[in-house]
């Protein structure tokens, strides 16, 4: 694809585009891209005095047009819209158990956090995902912090900002954490997802990070599973810090998720999310098995059908295509694409 059709415009530079996935062992790499709706929207050109800021904003507005017009999204918008309701009721409920305020205000913070992941995910935006995803694990360490320690609390809102440096960052919390469990920081079980979400924010040599998006562009919305990654982000942290809020209410968040009629949509669309994540991994691995049975090695367009899905997946990979044909552009490498930290894990 060129230049100006990525663009819609004649930019010097490319602002929007499609990540690229590959799996640890493979010598190839590909693009996913749903065809093009049957019925095709006229699209404006961006004025020429806003040329660079006219053309994004274009493209993030077309890619949430886009995907709220998509079953399967509209599936995690409505399980994402009562996680939000139930974290509001939370939010209000911890003003008895801490008078001070600093917890419900915690979470509060982790509501809009959880809104601008959102967001981000269907404008095309996916590193504000991993900021905002960021933002919630580092929000729940303290109230985890808390909820052991509760005197804590008083003494995090009396902080100036050296103490807040001194006592309170993500790694002393991971510290004391670790010590209170005879294990070291990079021994807990949050250690890899926020090293992750570290790589995504902080300035690295690593501009993507499959299956998400690049962080130097907007992502193409006719990726599926790059839109699909933001969302099993956002409700892996959505379940998790549910269930470290009732924890510090002294619930048990098992039979919480169980037997609460109002978080039904939540997990619903959680048990889709999983799935689709599962049918991603099983689709690199079908075509990997694929492009191992072709001896030239020339640059290819695959078209993804059913067959290569596995038994119980089919329904999903229908939903995700939304009635469409899902291709993969596939590029040959001599070697393996290079791989950042957190996926040579």
């Amino acid at each position: 694809m060129n230049q100006e059709a990525q663009n819609g415009s004649k930019l010097p530079i490319v602002l929007t585009g499609r990540p690229r996935h590959y799996t640890k062992t493979g010598d190839w790499e590909l693009e996913f891209s749903l065809e093009e709706p049957d019925k095709k929207k006229a699209q404006e050109q961006a004025p020429a005095r806003l040329l660079i800021i006219g053309t994004a904003l274009d493209r993030t507005e077309r890619n949430r047009m886009e995907l709220k017009q998509r079953s399967s999204i509209n599936i995690r918008l409505e399980g994402l819209e009562d996680f939000l309701r139930e974290l509001n009721t939370l939010a209000v409920i911890c003003l008895a158990a801490d008078k001070t305020g600093a917890v419900s205000g915690l979470a509060v913070r982790a509501l809009h956090d959880f809104i601008l992941a959102v967001d981000g995910a269907l404008a095309g935006e996916h590193v504000t995902v991993f900021e905002s995803m960021r933002d919630v694990m580092e929000i729940e360490l303290l109230i985890r912090e808390f909820q052991s320690q509760r005197h804590r609390i008083r003494e995090w809102i009396e902080s100036d900002n050296d103490a807040l440096k001194r006592k309170f960052t993500p790694g002393v919390l991971r510290q004391l954490h670790a010590n209170r469990l005879g294990l070291k920081p990079q021994d807990l079980p949050e250690h890899a997802d926020y090293q992750g979400h570290s790589i995504g924010v902080h300035v690295t040599p690593f501009a993507g990070m499959p299956p998400f998006g690049r962080r130097d562009m907007i992502t193409d919305c006719s990726d599926p599973f790059a839109v699909e990654a933001c969302f099993w982000d956002i409700f892996a942290h959505a379940r998790s810090f549910l269930t470290r809020l009732l924890e510090f209410l002294g619930s048990r968040a098992s039979s919480h998720f169980e037997k609460n009629t109002r978080l039904k949509r939540f997990v619903r669309a959680h048990t889709e999310i999983k799935k689709s994540q599962a049918l991603y991994y099983a689709i690199l691995e079908a075509i990997d098995r694929q492009l191992q049975k072709i001896p030239n090695q020339k640059d290819l367009m695959l078209e993804i059908e059913i067959d290569v899905v596995p038994k119980g997946y089919e329904r999903v990979f229908l939903d995700l295509c939304d009635g469409r044909l899902l291709k993969a552009r596939v590029f040959f490498r001599p070697n393996s694409p290079a791989q950042s930290p957190a996926e040579s894990k």
